[in-house]
């Protein structure tokens, strides 16, 4: 029996190819195919069925959908732009735990963090336009300048980019809010 290639739930992570963020996309989704997916032995015991990473061509993108049913609405677990940042892998995995499968443990993903900030576990599904609350994330500091070497210039495309090691691009700088400023 052959299995379809897209399965549901499904989780989308669209990431800023100018930005270079698909390594960070690729390792979000290897930390949710790993929680969600390796105690199943059937895909039908598994929690999240699939993990696409969809590139984006608008700068500075890096979002988080899931999408329960073929035909459900796409549910925004994270939005970078919204949310401040990047979400710690914990709180990404809480967060679509509450919408895919909201009785399962996550184990030590369930435990408080060094800051005491713990994502309800709560058995009520969440409503679909609900905001993630930037409260209690790092605010994000200023990186001291350098004098980039050819190899940052390669690596990073730019002598802006490479003099902070920020992985964004061009157009990403020129729109990126005041805490994210060089």
């Amino acid at each position: 029996m052959e299995q379809p290639p897209i399965q549901y739930p499904l989780v989308s992570i669209l990431y800023c190819v100018k930005c270079n963020w698909v390594l960070r996309a690729s390792w979000y989704q290897q930390e949710l195919l790993q929680t969600f997916t390796s105690k199943a032995t059937t895909s039908d015991d598994a929690d999240i069925r699939s993990v696409l990473l969809t590139p984006s061509y608008i700068p500075g993108t890096f979002k988080v959908y899931v999408k329960k049913e073929e035909n459900a609405d796409w549910i925004l677990v994270w939005d970078r732009t919204e949310n401040g940042g990047f979400p710690d892998a914990k709180t990404l995995k809480q967060e679509i735990r509450n919408i895919v499968s909201p009785k399962k443990n996550l184990g030590h993903s369930d435990k408080k963090s060094v800051k005491g900030v713990l994502v309800a576990h709560d058995t009520t599904p969440p409503a679909p336009t609900r905001k993630l609350s930037s409260q209690g994330s790092n605010p994000i500091t200023r990186i001291k300048s350098h004098e980039p070497t050819q190899s940052d210039l390669e690596t990073y495309g730019s002598p802006r980019l490479a003099s902070s090691h920020k992985t964004f691009c061009e157009e990403c700088l020129d729109t990126l809010p005041p805490a994210w400023e060089m």
